[in-house]
């Protein structure tokens, strides 16, 4: 299904070795109140930050989903980031009547050690653009969230949390996160949906237990 959407990852989700909730609900507050996504200057940042460097936001390009740097792992934005993450949707018209959209050279996917961080690093700081994630685009500086659509939320992971066995609780889970998204959105004045990322059904209390509920 061709969306016509970036989406930017806000934070990981239960299931991944960096999840932590406050942390993640404190950068979606930041995020809603400045009214933009900033770049790590922006922000007062000025340390690098792998390919992205200190003056570019990563955006994931959905209908490049299927494009893969290693096609064994399916090794991509969409599946390293997005699937597994909160994530802000943006429509792509409206992003690009407002910045330039950046697309970088695509390089050999970079290994999960020190040394690939630092390759990233250099990479990051060379004065081009570069990623070894294909869906992967960048916008400088400032992203406001006048294109901003929905969010998108990966039910299918808290669906396969090991430490909730019932799926009346893993529901109630969900539900309560979210009425949690919902109520910091309402704070602020935004009137948009939540959708599960892979089926983009939104997520009514009824569609979470169908969602939860299906084999």
């Amino acid at each position: 299904m061709e969306k016509g959407i970036y989406l930017h990852s806000v934070g990981y989700l239960p299931g991944h070795y960096y999840y932590d909730p406050e942390n993640q609900e404190i950068i979606l507050k930041r995020i809603l109140d400045s009214g933009a996504l900033l770049s790590l200057r922006r922000q007062g940042q000025i340390r690098n930050n792998g390919f992205n460097g200190p003056d570019l936001i990563s955006l994931c390009d959905y209908d490049r989903r299927f494009e893969y740097n290693d096609r064994r792992t399916k090794y991509n934005g969409y599946n390293q980031y997005v699937i597994e993450s909160l994530s802000i949707v943006f429509d792509k018209e409206e992003v690009k009547k407002e910045v330039d959209i950046i697309v970088p050279k695509l390089v050999c996917k970079i290994p999960n050690n020190v040394d690939g961080f630092i390759e990233m690093n250099n990479l990051g700081k060379s004065g081009d653009y570069y990623s070894d994630l294909p869906d992967e685009v960048f916008v400088e500086d400032r992203l406001s969230l006048d294109g901003m659509t929905s969010l998108t939320f990966p039910t299918r992971v808290f669906k396969s949390l090991y430490f909730f066995k019932s799926k009346s609780k893993k529901i109630q889970l969900i539900k309560d996160e979210i009425n949690r998204l919902k109520e910091i959105l309402d704070k602020r004045g935004y009137d948009i949906g939540i959708y599960d990322i892979e089926t983009f059904d939104e997520l009514t209390d009824e569609n979470i237990e169908r969602l939860v509920l299906k084999r």
